[in-house]
């Protein structure tokens, strides 16, 4: 099985805009700039602190961010926020079980094995009450949990991914971004229930169905286009 999935989660938003976007991040070379780099290193370094590791930064992650020109100071900063909003979610929901880093697959509910990604970070209330489901991002452009497609994913693959007799009792999904680039501690919450949850599936199952065909079409629009691969190859892009 490939290591990457065809339509991950983080790119949802796009392929539901437009399928040949699909196409396009199959086929065109990854650009990613210096502010996406910078964002990996602190998503690392994210992952080890809330595992329980050296609330520090690493010697490598200090050599790579220097590299590209991202102060230490800075980024330890930014760390230590992302690390303060994790266990200010974790108190709000009295979190009783966690996984951090984990693959889910929320295609496994609509008959597609191309749609998967890894979850930052999943929950469990202690009253086994809440999903939820969290996502770190270290950009400057504010990130919305309401009905945000990557989340709404994860939390789709995490009501499977769980034990199943856990899953019954959940009424609350939480959709939480840890982004401590944003104001305040950086933590915003929204709560959803799980029809909601089902009723997306069911969204992507109709949007995504267009990715298979000889010749998708093609819908340029703002969403489509601004995060697309093909943005400058394609010749109807809008932006």
């Amino acid at each position: 099985m490939s290591d990457h999935a065809r339509i991950p989660p983080s790119y949802l938003k796009t392929a539901l805009a437009c399928a040949m976007a699909v196409i396009w991040n199959e086929t065109v070379e990854d650009r990613s700039g210096r502010a996406a780099m910078i964002g990996t290193v602190l998503h690392d370094e994210f992952e080890r602190v809330a595992l329980g590791g050296d609330p520090s930064l690493t010697p490598n992650a200090v050599i790579e961010l220097d590299v590209l020109d991202c102060g230490q100071a800075r980024a330890q900063t930014l760390l230590d926020r992302a690390i303060v909003a994790l266990r200010a979610l974790e108190e709000r929901y009295q979190i009783g079980e966690r996984w951090h880093e984990v693959r889910v697959d929320p295609g496994a509910a609509i008959g597609r094995s191309d749609f998967w990604g890894t979850s930052d970070y999943i929950g469990i209330s202690g009253d086994g009450s809440t999903l939820v489901v969290g996502d770190a991002k270290f950009g400057k452009i504010k990130i919305d949990p309401r009905l945000n497609e990557q989340l709404l994913a994860y939390a789709s693959g995490a009501l499977r991914f769980i034990d199943q007799g856990v899953a019954v009792g959940i009424e609350t999904i939480a959709i939480a971004i840890i982004q401590p680039t944003a104001p305040g501690i950086g933590l915003v919450v929204w709560e959803t229930d799980r029809q909601m949850v089902a009723d997306f599936l069911e969204h992507c199952r109709e949007r995504l169905a267009l990715t298979d065909l000889d010749e998708p079409p093609v819908e340029p629009s703002a969403t489509a286009c601004q995060w697309c691969k093909g943005r400058y190859e394609c010749p109807s892009r809008a932006i």
